[in-house]
This record gives structure tokens, C-alpha cells and sequence, in this order.
């Protein structure tokens, strides 16, 4: 979830336009503060309490001035958007054929429309982001360099043998299954920070190489955690084909993290 009082409008189309170029899923809705509003229709043409889905993003010239767009569908299709930007609004008049060709405007009563990052951030309160890949989440991404790598692993508990129960289960716990994890690759920081933890380091490993016989224990020790890289990692953990099976519910599961003490 993404508050959209959370960015100042461009910062929210970058943030908006790198998602979608991942493919990530894209929903965004107006808040209802009663059960009564859910379903009211704006004098623009919004539905509150209802999810609209953000398809596009992109950019147009009025004139000299250049305008932030988000695409947007209702599901329900039969009211749609009527504020700035929308399919009978006279901007598209001062917009050149050409982009409009370019973003491929329909003007049509279909349930879909555009609606400048302005109006959008006055009027929408939330966004969702459903992302395939954490990719997904980051700006600076969009160009197609990616930043995070992605791993797979499959497992089962097999009752007797893998389904080893939760920690609670002292003798039986292990036999859960166990996947190794190494992070080797610090994350990648801003310039300056990294050219600052690298003259940090340079001199924490003059200090063990040069001084290391008159170090105390904590201060090697203090001096050996400052040298450590900072990885971050995501776990997720997924059932498979519960929803495809009938009357089969959800099983209770869950995933813990131990750190391995170096051998």
C-alpha cells in the first residue's frame, strides 16, 4: 500500500511509471468515511470506496507546459471520469494530434480515461501495488538495470518425514525443510555514502592488518562489524494450488530465519 499524500505529485508518477514498466499490478481508490459513501459518485465522475486500476502512465505538451498523465479504468465501466483531461475535455484540443496518436487516446465511453498526477493526487487517497518481483518497487529501475536478484525454492511437508510441525515440537522441528541462504553483495548506496564507507573500511583494514596483535577482543570485534556488508533480503513464502482444490482451506504456515555462525 502507498499513501498518495505520502509523495509530492511527480515523485508519485516516477514512482507510479517504474511499476508499471516492471508489471506490476496497479490499483488505486478514493476512501469512504462512512459505509454510506461506498458507491457515491463525485461530481467528477468518481466512484468512492471503489478500486479503479492504473494501466498507464505518460507525458503530454499543452502548449509550452509539459502535463503528467495517469491512465486509469473503472471494472464497472458504466461511469466514468468527467474532470481535466478526461475523453470530452477541451485539453485534448490543445494537445498536438501526434500524441495524442503516440498515448493512443480513445475517446470512448468505455470505463477508461486519463486524469492528470495533479488531480489525481488531490482526489485518490491510496494505491495498491501488486509486484511480480521486488524490481517492481524501485524508480530507478525503469530503464531495465535491476537491482535485486530473485530466488526460487520449492518445498513439501510430507507428513512423517518433512512435516517436522511448528518450534513448539522440540524433537520433530528440524525435519521442516531448510534452505541455505548466503548474502554475499552489499546493497548499492548513493555515491558519496559509499565512497565514505569505503575510506571507512580501508582504514578499519589498516588497523587489523597494521595493529591487530595490540587490539583488545572488543575492539576487534567492534572493528570486524564495522567491516560487515549490509545486504537487505525479502522472504516470502507461498502455498501452492490450495486455492485450486475444492473445500480445501489454507494451511497454517510460516517460515523463521536463524543466522549460521561462521565455521
Amino acid at each position: 500500500s502507498l499513501p498518495v499524500a505520502s509523495r509530492t505529485p511527480p515523485v508519485l508518477w516516477r514512482s507510479l511509471s517504474a511499476a508499471l514498466t516492471r508489471g506490476s499490478l496497479v490499483s488505486c481508490f478514493i476512501q469512504a468515511h462512512t459505509y454510506s459513501d461506498v458507491g457515491k459518485v463525485t461530481p467528477d465522475g468518481l466512484v468512492m470506496g471503489h478500486a479503479y486500476a492504473i494501466t498507464n502512465s505518460d507525458k503530454v505538451m499543452k502548449g509550452s507546459e509539459e502535463v503528467l498523465l495517469l491512465r486509469l479504468r473503472n471494472p464497472w465501466g458504466f461511469v466514468e471520469f468527467c474532470g481535466s483531461w478526461s475523453d470530452k475535455c477541451k485539453d485534448w484540443d490543445e494537445t498536438d494530434q501526434a500524441e495524442k496518436d503516440r498515448i493512443k487516446l480513445k475517446l470512448e465511453e468505455d470505463g477508461e480515461f486519463w486524469i492528470s498526477i495533479d488531480d489525481f493526487s488531490k482526489t485518490f487517497n491510496m494505491v495498491e501495488l501488486c509486484s511480480v518481483s521486488p524490481d517492481s518497487l524501485e524508480e530507478d529501475t525503469a530503464a531495465g538495470q535491476s537491482t535485486w536478484t530473485v530466488s526460487e525454492h520449492k518445498g513439501t511437508w510430507v507428513s512423517g518425514s518433512t512435516a517436522g510441525g511448528s518450534r513448539k515440537n522440540n524433537k520433530s522441528f528440524w525435519k521442516n525443510p531448510q534452505f541455505q541462504l548466503v548474502l554475499q553483495e552489499r546493497d548499492q548506496d548513493e555515491e558519496e555514502e559509499e565512497e565514505e564507507e569505503d575510506n571507512d573500511q580501508q582504514d578499519d583494514d589498516d588497523k587489523l592488518d597494521d595493529g591487530d596483535e595490540m587490539m583488545t577482543a572488543e575492539e576487534k570485534k567492534k572493528a570486524q562489524k564495522q567491516k560487515a556488508k549490509h545486504c537487505t533480503v525479502l522472504v516470502e513464502l507461498l502455498q501452492k494450488n490450495r486455492r485450486q482444490k475444492d473445500k480445501t482451506n489454507f494451511l497454517y504456515v510460516a517460515f523463521h530465519v536463524y543466522k549460521v555462525p561462521p565455521k
